[in-house]
């Protein structure tokens, strides 16, 4: 990958420069072509040396180009693209037929279209300026379709949160109703109110912890389907997993507590009258 630029154009990009010496003005069209590579070609190429002055031969003219610099590796087009070996030739040596404007502001983005639009023009008034845009949008537009599939399955996740915590209710509920005649035998034998409240709670728990447990497992068979769509976390991330764990015990605690207040409360004489 090939691509021309200016001096400072690694500092405005916030590419980091690593070693040697960036462009300058002894680069010029009648001086020796230079250029500056990323690390992946350095590694590549001269794995464990240093690859300042070094020499590649183009084999399209058999011009012979020395390394003075080296940087960081980014990715120009989009997220997903695999890193390779890239070269950035000195643009007063080696210009292209089109080229980007790249410029850092502390202001909003485009409100400085107009000013370097005409800056542009005083250096050449038939130069056409097109295709203007902010990094923001660059990158947005780069995630919008995993974007757009996370919040669904961020949608669908939340109706599966609730539908569970809805039928933890029930279930929970459901077993304290079946269940009266033994509470108010076990509270007419001394058990308390908070025995009767932490056994109903850990039954609840006992049952997430047995979900989680078999989704936990599901999740780690099925994670490469959505490996795809992260960036910056694996598939098998373990604080991932942690947090879900944590919060889906949480949730329980909250769909068995209203159940669990109630058998806590029951009255053992009318529990025992009850059939």
């Amino acid at each position: 990958m090939f691509n021309s630029a200016t001096s400072n154009y690694f500092e405005t990009m916030g590419i980091p420069f690593i070693k040697g010496r960036q462009f300058g003005n002894e680069d010029r069209p009648d001086t020796p072509p230079v250029v500056i590579i990323n690390q992946t070609m350095a590694q590549r190429f001269w794995p464990n040396q240093d690859p300042i002055g070094k020499q590649i031969k183009s084999v399209e003219d058999g011009t012979t180009l020395t390394i003075v610099g080296l940087v960081g590796d980014a990715k120009h087009y989009w997220l997903e693209e695999t890193q390779r070996p890239q070269m950035y030739g000195a643009y007063t040596q080696q210009p292209g037929y089109f080229a980007t404007v790249v410029i850092r502001t502390t202001v909003e983005p485009l409100s400085l279209t107009e000013p370097v639009r005409q800056a542009l023009w005083k250096v050449d008034a038939d130069q056409p300026m097109w295709k203007i845009r902010t990094v923001e949008f660059l990158v947005n537009r780069s995630v919008a379709d995993r974007k757009f599939l996370l919040a669904l399955m961020g949608i669908f996740a939340s109706l599966a949160l609730v539908l569970t915590m809805i039928g933890l209710y029930g279930v929970i509920a459901y077993a304290v109703s079946r269940r009266s005649r033994e509470i108010g035998i076990r509270m007419a034998l001394g058990a308390t109110s908070r025995t009767v409240l932490g056994m109903v709670l850990t039954e609840g728990l006992l049952m997430a912890a047995i979900g989680i447990a078999i989704g936990s497992a599901a999740a780690l068979w099925l994670s490469t389907l959505v490996a795809g769509l992260l960036f910056g976390v694996t598939p098998t991330d373990p604080t991932s997993f942690v947090v879900a764990g944590a919060g889906l015990l949480a949730l329980t605690l909250l769909a068995s507590y209203i159940p669990a207040r109630r058998a806590a409360r029951i009255e053992p004489m009318g529990a025992l009258r009850t059939e």
